[in-house]
């Protein structure tokens, strides 16, 4: 790193110029956001969103997984006062009635 002031190469952990005794400015990192925002998503809202997108996936893909995972994060995302919860436990739920409704046909054929 050089100096600011006469331009001399100082080491990067140097507090002061051993050449001028100018103080080297200190960088610190700060989120863009700032330190005191509050975060994105709460985690109430994070476990709705996560339910309704596992119930989605479950109807679509792979229900036997996804679709009681979509129920679980929707009771979670009720707990911390997320409506959205109810949207993943009745998408998740959808799934579930898909899964045994096509387990029941395969047993019938």
């Amino acid at each position: 790193m050089k100096c600011s002031n006469c331009n001399q190469e100082i080491p990067d952990s140097a507090k002061f110029c051993s050449h001028c005794g100018t103080p080297v400015p200190r960088v610190t990192l700060v989120s863009p956001r700032g330190s005191d925002s509050a975060p994105l998503m709460s985690n109430g809202q994070l476990f709705g969103v996560l339910g309704v997108v596992s119930g989605i996936i479950g109807i679509f893909v792979l229900a036997i997984v996804f679709s009681p995972a979509a129920i679980i994060l929707g009771i979670l995302a009720l707990n911390k006062r997320n409506n959205l919860g109810w949207a993943g436990i009745i998408i998740g739920g959808i799934g579930v009635l898909i899964t045994g409704i096509a387990f029941l046909v395969a047993l019938a054929e």
